[in-house]
């Protein structure tokens, strides 16, 4: 394969992975940037570090490494990044990490066998063999050292000459477990070291807080171990701080310092909250939107902005898992039926309503009295997202009229009926008595044969946890 070729064949594997890779609708780019800004920095002075991405449960934490890897294999061609990844929950059937660790960069060497010179992924590729095979020689040592008995000789020798053969070890089984391992971390750091004097190492640990306590802060101190003040080496880690330190104290008791002992093997962390969603939120979930015909109803400019504030509280894993559900829903409901977007915006806030009160007999949205002939727009603040109900309370500032006919008072709007008053309209009758927006001679009107399908789905909402 010529240069000329094996340029073709890296950038056709880079945009294989681009496509692979979810559409950003928390706007990471700046973030993503700023940790490539920070790498690039710590390579010109071939530093070693080992620095985290902190972030909760379902923050993105994930999809921030893979875009960032995706970044780097641009450097990959000119030799400045080479990049492995380590998901420790994807190798934990390995009782030693070391084996995991060893094993998982030379699985991310196989997949990137185009991105690399020969010449350099050959070196790497001794360097990495040379280390797994130490690492399973330890590997085999620590269960010699914990069962007392070599299960190779065993298998040639007669029971009582292994019995004989266990009880003089004895005596020596803690100091060869130990000269073992210091043996094989110095031969395994001699071999990171040949790797990173070809390229900035840049080793990627995710799914840290899916592991088991014990083993997830075996794999810290082993990560440790084998790169700690190895020039030229960096290693990132996507974890959940608080729930670590829970770990910690888990292993170590309640009065251990946490943070304190952490810090033996992070030396910083860059926070990740849960991110704010941008437009790409009809792209990432257009099976969903394709449910809908935006050509129904005049366009409204603001529904991004509706759907950033409704899901400003809400963290990746458990948006998906909302979108899912209410797709799920309205095929039930709906059939191949299309609808316009107000069925989309309000059942979006119909999901998210039901998440954050599961149990709420509230009302979302509803025209409050405020003096003797005043109506405000209100809202279930404490079961609503607080930049919701304040970009609601901004922005839609209708004018209303209030009729009074036999005892009964009704609230109406007097103008067209766009998205907005459609969405109270429907909170108040489908949540409520179905006296907010009843029909009038004269008065705009709306579609009511939606209100018992939107009952359904609420009933279905109730139902579906």
């Amino acid at each position: 394969m010529n240069e000329e070729q094996a340029f073709i064949v890296r950038h056709e594997d880079n945009e294989r992975r681009k496509e692979a890779l979810p559409v950003d609708i928390l706007g990471r780019e700046e973030l993503i940037a700023q940790v490539l800004d920070l790498l690039n920095t710590l390579s010109e002075v071939r530093s070693s570090c080992t620095f985290a991405l902190n972030g909760k449960w379902g923050a993105g934490k994930t999809y921030i490494i893979k875009k960032l890897e995706q970044q780097l294999q641009d450097y990959e061609g000119t030799g400045k990044f080479v990049t492995f990844h380590y998901n420790c929950w994807q190798y934990n059937y390995y009782e030693e990490p070391l084996v995991a660790i060893v094993a998982a960069m030379q699985d991310s060497l196989d997949e990137q066998r185009h991105l690399l010179s020969p010449e350099m992924r050959g070196r790497m590729g001794q360097a990495l063999e040379i280390s797994l095979g130490v690492m399973k020689k330890l590997a085999y040592s620590i269960v010699r050292n914990k069962t007392g008995i070599d299960v190779k000789e065993v298998s040639d020798t007669v029971k009582e000459e292994a019995d004989e053969w266990q009880k003089k070890q004895e005596e020596q089984q803690q100091y060869d477990k130990y000269y073992a391992f210091k043996k094989t971390i110095d031969e395994a750091r001699k071999q990171m070291s040949e790797i990173s004097s070809q390229a900035t190492v840049v080793i990627v640990v995710d799914e840290l807080d899916r592991c088991l306590p014990n083993y997830a802060i075996k794999i810290l101190e082993r990560l440790h171990h084998l790169f700690a003040g190895l020039d030229n080496t960096i290693v990132i880690l996507t974890l959940d701080g608080g729930q670590l330190e829970r770990t910690v104290k888990c292993i170590f008791g309640e009065e251990t310092d946490s943070s304190e002992y952490l810090r033996k093997f992070i030396d910083f962390e860059i926070p990740i909250d849960i991110g704010s969603v941008n437009s790409g939120f009809f792209e990432k979930y257009h099976e969903y939107v394709s449910l809908f015909d935006p050509n129904l109803l005049e366009p409204w400019p603001e529904i991004s902005d509706y759907v950033s504030a409704l899901f400003s509280k809400m963290d990746m894993r458990t948006q998906e898992h909302l979108i899912k559900k209410i797709e799920t829903i309205h095929r039930l409901v709906f059939k191949d039926k299309k609808k316009d977007y107000s069925y989309l915006c309000f059942e979006l806030l119909m999901v998210v309503f039901s998440h954050m009160a599961p149990r709420s007999n509230r009302i979302p949205i509803f025209f409050q009295k405020h003096t003797h002939d005043e109506f405000i727009l209100a809202f279930a603040e404490e079961a609503l997202p607080n930049k919701f109900v304040a970009y609601a309370k901004e922005h839609w500032k209708y004018q209303i009229t209030i009729l009074r006919e036999m005892g009964a008072t009704s609230v109406y709007f007097p103008d067209a009926m766009d998205i907005p008053r459609l969405l109270i309209c429907y909170s108040e009758d489908v949540y409520g008595n179905g006296k907010m927006c009843e029909q009038s001679p004269g008065l705009p009107k709306w579609d009511r044969s939606c209100v018992q399908e939107f009952r359904e789905v609420l009933r279905l909402l109730k139902i579906i946890r």
